[in-house]
């Protein structure tokens, strides 16, 4: 029973992720609870621990389940201002101006427990913790995209304490007040941080790639680091390395214990000093959750070791998993905290048994080795001890060599052998504990990740004390080290994402996950019990081989033509499933706004629209139709070419501004760039394309809402237009060619912009159901009341994204069916066709 209370702590954290997930009333959970401990009881009265240990478990889970219920986060009820509209504030600044320029943003406490993220626009004032300001904004709720299988950053927010996002005012600034506000301590860590943050400035001053990455990897400071630069190191699985976690905390902590050592301090006064160095370090780099359960554990390992007990690192997680759920019961559902604790599990239960029985005798042998009296520390490692001494004194006989020399090099020769095939095999175990949530939140896999890991992360990791000894002294060899480090690990990475596939994997089907999640944990069973070791590990690998060749159908109905409007903001993204089985996808979203400007990190091709397509099963896309290359229609082109590899890319004509980076994405995903033009009638997937725009061919440099592709798509009886979007001149000129329009969807023009949808085309289309696709945001107005009103005369069912997330319309040629992740009452589900 050594682990007898592993069971019970993995419980209440289990159910700690159901009850934040799908909820559970106290009083039910409460009920459960007793019942579960009473069972329990009697059978441990009955002297079955088995069953006794089961009944207590289900306990912990019940509890688990109702305690999270009950601590989800919650906006306040009453709140002194209007959403949407513009009021005066005064807060407190409760963390340092973060992001890049352009897109700056500070949190601001504007009350108890009341958090904003206040957005200053172009212009921008560095505020730091403590500072106290007034300002006019108008906050607004934050918004997550409404698709299955994309993140919620509303939840995210809120576990946080934020609840709402505020723009500054226009033509308003900040005005800074008298006096400070905040904690003292919290005070102090952040202006360390930000005099940390201000040397690495000065020190990389000329150099932006460097001072962000190492800002990055010291500091755990994102904000400057661009995506591109960090690509390879996702891909190859090591960005865990690059950016500040866990292990950056135990490897300074550890340092600066070697370093007491030389000095001969006590035990107890050296794990002090370490402990304290885990928890400054871990607080001056942000105190983000990963650092401080990194923190926790070295604590109670310190503990455990100054009470001369044994330190288990399976019980250090388990009493860490528990500590970290009942403070912040949200951080269950994130996929940091899933991963870091996978990843240890792995090293405890898979790594450890296999390096205890097969290479932890060669290394104490190789230790004896390299002892003068070559002393053996256990008897079962006599045997390696043995062949060791034999190969010595070959050698010696063969050499000029004394056997006493030959065991010294022979030792530090297999103990550095031993090290390296020692991670390996805590990189094997890492990677395949963390298989499934890779695939699961991330939809990737890397093959190179083994060796990648072992040779590049001690090389990054090492840069992290030359970094801080630069910091701490300013000298310029220790900044130039600190980076040609950093540089040669990212060099290694970039080495192997040559070899790397590029492949991404859809969701798996729920009985697959399901089953490869089983069989993970009868594998760490298996090894830690000693017991059929080779037929789990066997069983778990071809569950594994499933989960990555995904050899199963797209989600999608066969005989169905299905168009769905996906939640991309004020962007536009149109999913099209075809009767035949393919996919189409209609623009790939973006960001409102000229062509090529971004204002966030985010990428719409990557975070938002690809996930909806993994979560519908799709790997590969028939084609991908662009409207028009406007950045909120063509922004996500890069990322779903290179994800989705799509046998065409449908195109009226590309800017001559953006011609040779559409060639590149192509040819880099094999993918023929196919022009149409008006009139043609083409045939994917048991439907028909009728082109009906643009009406004349576009100038290569022209960027007008007027060239966008208009799509009619016919299947039976019905008829589905696209026609992204065009203004008023493009819809009289339709009208006045005598194209047939009519059309049982509609995807309304312009995101619903009055310059679009004038009453004489509405007439023309005459819809059933309406597509809106647009965010609704204050500052665009859109969908257009007038218009929503003008569709709504015509007894049109309107769908829109701002309101009702993912909203999508099938036919099987006779019925119209159509739906919404966010459906409202008093809407028909079936319609008939007119």
């Amino acid at each position: 029973m050594r682990y007898a209370l592993l069971g019970p702590s993995c419980a209440f954290v289990l159910g700690a992720a159901y009850g934040h997930a799908l909820g559970m009333a106290p009083g039910e959970s409460a009920i459960a609870a007793a019942v579960f401990t009473a069972l329990g009881a009697v059978q441990a009265w009955r002297r079955k621990p088995g069953w006794a240990l089961a009944c207590f478990s289900l306990a912990c889970a019940a509890g688990g389940a109702g305690y999270a219920t009950a601590r989800r986060p919650a906006a306040p009820a009453n709140v002194p201002f209007r959403v949407n509209e513009v009021s005066l504030f005064e807060g407190c600044v409760t963390g340092p101006t973060e992001g890049f320029e352009g897109a700056q943003r500070v949190t601001v406490e504007i009350a108890d427990g009341m958090r904003m993220n206040l957005s200053q626009g172009r212009f921008t004032q560095r505020l730091e913790y403590g500072e106290r300001i007034r300002f006019r904004a108008a906050p607004r709720i934050p918004r997550s995209f409404a698709n299955p299988g994309s993140f919620d950053y509303a939840a995210w927010l809120a576990a946080r304490g934020i609840y709402w996002q505020a723009r500054l005012a226009p033509r308003t600034s900040i005005e800074r007040l008298p006096g400070r506000c905040g904690g003292r301590f919290a005070g102090a860590v952040q202006r360390v941080r930000a005099a940390a943050l201000d040397k690495i400035d000065k020190l990389y001053a000329a150099d932006g790639y460097r001072k962000a990455m190492m800002k990055g990897l010291l500091l755990g400071e994102e904000s400057e680091i661009r995506r591109a630069w960090v690509e390879g190191f996702r891909r190859t699985g090591t960005y865990h390395a690059l950016v500040i976690s866990g292990s950056h905390v135990a490897f300074v902590a550890g340092i600066f214990l070697l370093y007491l050592r030389r000095f001969r301090y006590g035990e107890s006064t050296m794990l002090l000093l370490s402990c304290l160095t885990a928890w400054s370090y871990a607080l001056i780099a942000g105190g983000d959750p990963p650092v401080t359960r990194t923190a926790a554990g070295f604590t109670l390992a310190a503990i455990a070791r100054w009470h001369c007990r044994r330190v288990s690192l399976l019980h250090i997680l388990a009493t860490v998993a528990v500590i970290f759920v009942v403070w912040e019961p949200w951080q269950v559902a994130e996929a940091g905290f899933q991963l870091s604790f996978m990843a240890v599990a792995a090293i405890g239960a898979v790594a450890a048994p296999w390096l205890e029985d097969y290479v932890m005798p060669a290394v104490r042998a190789a230790a004896a080795c390299r002892d003068r009296n070559g002393r053996v520390y256990q008897r079962r490692d006599e045997i390696w001890m043995l062949e060791l001494r034999l190969i010595s004194e070959t050698a010696a006989g063969l050499t000029g060599w004394t056997p006493a020399r030959w065991r010294l090099w022979i030792g530090r020769a297999l103990g550095t052998g031993l090290f390296v095939l020692t991670m390996f095999i805590v990189s094997a175990a890492i990677q395949l504990a963390l298989a499934l949530p890779m695939v699961l939140y991330f939809h990737r896999l890397s093959v190179t990740g083994l060796s990648a890991n072992v040779l590049a992360t001690p090389v990054i990791t090492f840069a992290i004390p030359a970094g801080f000894l630069a910091i701490l002294t300013g000298w310029g060899w220790a900044a130039q080290l600190a980076a040609g480090l950093l540089e040669f690990g990212a060099s290694i990475v970039a080495w192997h994402g040559l070899w790397e596939p590029h492949w991404r994997m859809p969701d798996p089907p729920l009985w697959l996950t399901l089953a490869f999640a089983s069989s993970t944990a009868a594998l760490g069973i298996a090894l830690v019990a000693r017991r059929w070791r080779m037929a789990a590990f066997c069983a778990n690998l071809a569950i594994l081989a499933a989960v990555t060749l995904h050899p199963f159908q797209p989600r999608t109905g066969k005989g169905q033509l299905e168009l769905a409007a996906i939640d991309t903001g004020q962007a536009e993204s149109l999913h099209l499933a075809l009767p035949g089985g393919g996919s189409m996808l209609i623009d790939t979203a973006g960001f409102a706004g000229p062509a090529g400007v971004r204002r966030t990190r985010l990428d719409p091709g990557e975070d938002v629209v690809s996930p909806y397509l993994w979560q519908r099963g799709i790997k590969r896309l028939d084609a991908v139709v662009i409207s028009h290359f406007h950045s909120d229609h063509s922004g996500g082109l890069e990322a779903v070419l290179r994800n989705f590899r799509p046998a065409e890319l449908w195109v009226a004509s590309i800017p001559d501004s953006m011609l040779s980076g559409v060639l590149a994405w192509t040819r880099a995903s094999s993918t023929r760039i196919r022009t149409i033009r008006r009139g043609q009638t083409l045939h994917a997937g048991g439907a028909v394309f009728e082109v009906l725009a643009p009406l004349h061919q576009p100038h290569p440099n022209s960027h007008s809402n007027n060239d966008s592709l208009v799509l009619r798509v016919r299947f039976g009886k019905h008829a589905f237009l696209l026609p992204g979007d065009i203004e008023r001149l493009v819809e009289r000129r339709l009208l006045a060619a005598g194209d047939d329009l009519r059309a049982h969807v509609l995807k309304v023009p312009h995101h619903g912009s009055a310059r679009s949808n004038a009453p004489d085309f509405l007439d023309a289309v005459n819809p059933a159901v309406a597509l809106v696709s647009a965010a609704g945001s204050d500052w665009m107005r859109l969908p257009s009341e007038k218009v929503v009103d003008a569709l709504r005369q015509r007894r049109t069912l309107i769908l829109r994204t701002d309101r009702d997330g993912l909203v999508w319309v099938r036919s099987d040629g006779r019925h119209l069916s159509p739906g919404a992740l966010r459906w409202t009452a008093g809407r028909s589900g079936l319609l008939e066709p007119f």
